[in-house]
């Protein structure tokens, strides 16, 4: 069968990860951009990687590419309506001024969308909408980090189904939640199939059968274990209402505890991961409480944690003092790097025990 190509867009700092779960689900290998994975492959894997994907945010099926000057939509892809919208608003009106077709605002027959990284620029259908909007952040309270962020922390603490897996601030549950929805398999579009664009886009193809093969996928249980914590029974109460709107409720372990606590709830050497957004450390916080609080979750975290485990922390601020209270008792940055959120920079420090 013909293949084609496709651009998977995501987060700057993301694209090794989306590159990696792109191989993984469909054994295509890409080219890595600044905020995206280029890559070729039949239709139903491109469709594949737009309703399973946890770190794209946007699949185009692309249709030119170049400098923008030199951008053309084929006829084929003008047949009914089409809209325009991208990266840079005012391009793509730009771009639509110079295309003929019969255009509208939103529900196009054909949504072209427009990419670009200094001056090369990728014209594509948008065949996944915005997959970053997970139907099941409901109760998020002040949470902002982004699911993609998210399953790219648990990507690069090496995290893996049959591992037992503890997040001790569990916030609004999105760490926790990623990682019960790519332990048992479960696509990150499963409960909005009907708003993917690709299947008003290709009508043709038959999406009841594409999805019925996809969901017999999923498990019925994981190999490991999933824990969210958190001293505040708010943060303990929305995880728990966001994991059953997501359908992973009865995958995950919910427990109100201290981060003090935790050699005591956990026998030692019996977690492989802990990945969280802890306390982000501001103006406004005293230093040395800081430290002192810092340095205490990585004490009981070197209590618990297995020899060849890792901690992977990821906060807007603070990152160097926390990197700095994990090497005061025995760990060691294995990795750090900045995923940009929109226009937040999140960072993630991964540590291992020295």
């Amino acid at each position: 069968m013909a293949t084609h190509k496709a651009l998977a867009l995501t987060f700057p700092g993301m694209t090794d990860v989306c590159a990696k779960e792109i191989k993984e689900l469909i054994s295509a290998s890409g080219k890595e951009l600044n905020e995206g994975v280029i890559f070729e492959a039949e239709l139903e894997d491109i469709f594949t990687v737009c309703y399973r994907s946890q770190s794209a945010s946007r699949v185009l099926l692309l249709v030119s590419e170049g400098t923008f000057d030199k951008l053309t939509v084929p006829q084929e892809h003008l047949k009914g309506t089409v809209s325009f919208s991208g990266k840079s608003t005012t391009k793509a009106q730009e771009l639509a001024e110079r295309i003929t077709a019969k255009k509208v605002y939103k529900n196009a027959d054909i949504p072209l969308y427009l990419h670009f990284e200094e001056d090369k620029y990728w014209l594509g259908i948008d065949l996944s909408g915005d997959i970053s909007k997970r139907d099941y952040r409901i109760f998020i309270g002040s949470e902002t980090l982004s699911p993609i962020s998210a399953f790219g922390a648990l990507t690069l603490s090496d995290y893996e189904p049959k591992h037992t897996l503890l997040d001790p601030s569990c916030r609004a549950g999105s760490i926790v939640i990623e990682a019960a929805l790519h332990a048992l398999n479960i696509p990150a579009r499963q409960y909005s199939k009907d708003k993917l664009p690709m299947r008003k886009i290709f009508k043709e193809f038959d999406f009841d059968k594409f999805f019925l093969e996809q969901d017999k996928k999923i498990k019925d249980k994981i190999p490991g274990s999933i824990l969210a914590i958190s001293e505040q029974f708010p943060s303990i109460h929305a995880t728990r209402k966001n994991a059953k709107i997501a359908g992973v409720v009865k995958a995950i372990d919910f427990s109100r505890t201290s981060v003090d606590w935790l050699d005591l709830k956990f026998e030692k050497n019996s977690v492989d991961h802990i990945v969280t957004q802890p306390t982000e450390f501001t103006v406004d916080f005293p230093p040395e409480r800081f430290k002192k609080q810092a340095e205490l979750f990585f004490e009981r975290a070197a209590q618990i944690l297995k020899k060849n485990g890792t901690i992977a922390i990821i906060v807007r601020k603070g990152q160097e003092e926390y990197a700095t209270a994990a090497k005061s008792k025995g760990f060691s940055v294995k990795h750090q790097r900045t995923i940009m959120q929109g226009k937040e920079a999140w960072n993630v420090v991964v540590l291992t025990p020295s």
